[in-house]
């Protein structure tokens, strides 16, 4: 207790205590501020001096106790609480908060943290959402690609593959009595229709592999579905070869 003067009117043995205070600074009469300056030079004053009597005027000004939490030089966390008297004193009480206060300051940590790892969480499952999109996305292009692939095949082939039918029908038809010259002529159109359709192959397999280079599962599923085109080239060769032995 302090009169209006801030000299000291009664101090219980939980303050001497709290700031290890000498017998003759706990005597009546003593000023707060060689109370304050030997609590500096002890190393458990008040860590900011400057804001220190800020809760004092807070009280006075309401005509009612306010309080103030006081970080010390020792690390101590103390709260004060001024209760003004009508004579100009005060009452002041200084409790130990520093646990309190750590723990309070380690669960507000824990919950930042918290809000950055669900923020991390969030921004990964967005990002897999995004990316299945993607997926599902390069899945439809590629059906589509199939289905204009088959669409083709069926335009695109369909007239080499006649004009195959069509030489081969011929050559039957001549049976053994083959003219060289409409033999080559047969043989080239055989072969030209042949490579029409393996350079027809090769442009849709090339598209199609480039589109797909990112996903190396459907590549591989692309490449064990895809043609040999060496060994339809050795089929045609090898046909042409029975029909000039013919």
């Amino acid at each position: 207790m302090f009169d209006s003067t801030k000299k000291l009117i009664l101090c219980n043995a939980s303050y001497a205590r709290m700031y290890d205070l000498p017998d003759f600074l706990t005597q009546p009469g003593t000023s707060l501020v060689d109370i304050l300056a030997y609590r500096s030079r002890q190393g458990n004053g008040p860590a900011d001096t400057a804001t220190y009597f800020d809760v004092v005027f807070e009280a006075t000004a309401l005509g009612a106790p306010a309080s103030q939490n006081i970080a010390l030089t020792d690390g101590r966390i103390i709260k004060i609480t001024h209760n003004p008297m009508q004579n100009g004193g005060y009452v002041a009480t200084h409790e130990d908060v520093t646990k309190t206060v750590r723990l309070a300051e380690a669960l507000r940590r824990h919950h930042d943290q918290l809000e950055i790892t669900v923020q991390s969480r969030t921004a990964e499952v967005e990002r897999q959402a995004r990316e299945l999109e993607r997926m599902l996305a390069q899945e439809r292009s590629i059906n589509e690609l199939q289905r204009q692939f088959v669409a083709m095949a069926s335009h695109e082939f369909r007239t080499p593959l006649a004009i195959i039918d069509a030489a081969a029908q011929r050559l039957l038809r001549k049976g053994g009595a083959v003219e060289p010259e409409f033999l080559n002529d047969k043989v080239r159109q055989i072969r030209a229709s042949v490579s029409r359709i393996v350079d027809l192959m090769e442009s849709i397999l090339f598209r199609r592999t480039a589109r797909c280079r990112q996903d190396r599962h459907r590549l591989r599923r692309l490449r064990r579905g895809s043609i040999d085109q060496n060994l339809l080239r050795t089929a045609v060769g090898d046909l042409e070869d029975a029909w000039l032995r013919a």
